[in-house]
């Protein structure tokens, strides 16, 4: 069963950890009115890697900017230094166009700025 759980890593999908389930739930954030949403428990060294979903979202203005940054003491200070690359996809939904490109203007190197999501 463990081959089986390993097939698809570092494919980009999330595999099921080793022993259990697909998905580990932790935590559900609603927000309403709010400019900024904080995950702070639940979040630390027992998984290799988390899946944030965004379902439903509603700016209240145009181009809002989507941000994300970490801390190491449960949200009462960020700054966590991100090195990180950016790509963008697009794939039309006609299979006509597909693309994938390096985004080298949204990469953070050993910086605490918020990542553009």
């Amino acid at each position: 069963m463990e081959l089986l759980l390993n097939i698809l890593d570092n494919s980009g999908l999330i595999k099921a950890p080793s022993g259990g389930g697909a998905w580990n739930f932790i935590s559900k954030q609603t927000a309403s009115s709010s400019s900024s949403i904080s995950f702070t428990s639940g979040i630390d060294s027992t998984y290799k890697e988390y899946l944030f979903t965004y379902n439903t979202i509603h700016p209240s203005a145009d181009q809002p900017s989507w941000t994300f940054q970490g801390s190491t003491n449960s949200g009462s200070s960020y700054g966590v230094t991100i090195t990180s690359s950016t790509f963008n996809a697009y794939h039309a939904e006609s299979d006509s166009e597909a693309t994938l490109e390096y985004s080298g203007g949204g990469d953070l190197a050993q910086s605490t700025n918020y990542q553009d999501l």
